[in-house]
């Protein structure tokens, strides 16, 4: 039997329309929290800082694939650093469903998941879903209950920690219901290769079948309707760092270490000098209090 999964099973094509709507609608509503906070920014002063653009394309690129900036503080670093991996594994995942759902499979009739590289794929996905959970868990705990020092908690980390959470679990809810129903009865081989979703499905192997049905759909709906969420919160949260940190990095000051702007003060007209309220300051410093985050690295 081929190593491959139907796409979408149990919740049918029919809701897919649905799907990409709301997710279209998320993103949207994302975006315009986006451009009101740039808002902020335009207030403060001229600066260039697209001069050299490739090559602050390719530090934004290295420093923020690479988290070696995050881990040079141990622990905490290093549990960042997997977690942004292994949600960045997840995101490819899904990306790559809907490339072969969407496009290559109508378009040119190729179904790239299958076979070895769909046991791979099944397997990374899997590993990287439960890192994630370990690391977010691991963050927890020491935001929520070690509590540095001078580690600055709000509202919203608790919504960071339990949607991301709980998009996890219920993904691997999801999973489990289906291999329950499919690969543990019809291919109980290629489960091994979803070694997290295989203990879910064994989990839920004594529920009859209809049932577990009706758990993959409202699971699935459910894990949709987190990620939803996670997107629409994004900006108003320390998450938005995911965006704001590498633009940081790609408008950085390139100049040597200690160079600082001198100040005329024979200019003709002047009023004061250096900067008095924030506005004074240049868009970028303005910038950057979005990307610097409060975590106590």
């Amino acid at each position: 039997m081929e190593a491959t999964r139907e796409i979408y099973w149990n919740v049918g094509r029919d809701a897919i329309a649905l799907m990409y709507s709301l997710t279209v609608l998320s993103i949207v509503v994302c975006a315009l929290a986006f451009k009101r906070r740039t808002a902020v920014y335009r207030r403060g002063g001229p600066l260039k800082r697209l001069d050299n653009l490739s090559h602050r394309i390719r530090l934004m690129l290295q420093t923020a694939l690479t988290q070696t900036r995050v881990m040079r503080v141990r622990g905490p670093g290093i549990a960042h650093a997997f977690l942004f991996w292994g949600t960045g594994l997840l995101f490819i995942g899904t990306v790559l469903i809907m490339v072969q759902v969407d496009f290559t499979s109508p378009v040119f009739g190729v179904r790239f998941l299958t076979g070895t590289f769909y046991t791979l794929y099944s397997l990374v996905l899997d590993v990287a879903g439960l890192t994630t959970i370990l690391m977010l868990g691991g963050l927890a705990v020491r935001r929520f209950i070690t509590r540095p020092n001078g580690l600055e908690i709000v509202t919203g980390d608790y919504v960071i920690h339990v949607l991301l959470m709980f998009v996890l679990i219920t993904g691997f809810v999801v999973e489990g219901a289906r291999i329950a129903v499919t690969e543990l009865r019809e291919n109980p081989a290629l489960a091994l290769y979803s070694p997290v979703g295989r203990q879910m499905a064994l989990a839920l192997s004594g529920i009859e079948t209809d049932s577990l049905r009706i758990i993959h759909t409202a699971s699935w709906w459910i894990h949709f309707l987190l990620v939803m969420a996670l997107i629409v919160v994004l900006p108003y949260t320390k998450l938005r760092h995911m965006f704001t940190a590498a633009a940081g990095t790609l408008f950085k000051d390139m100049r040597p270490k200690g160079t600082i702007a001198t100040l005329d003060l024979e200019a003709e007209g002047a009023v004061r000098f250096g900067a008095a309220e924030a506005v004074d300051l240049p868009w970028k410093d303005l910038f950057d209090a979005d990307a610097c985050m409060s975590c106590k690295r």
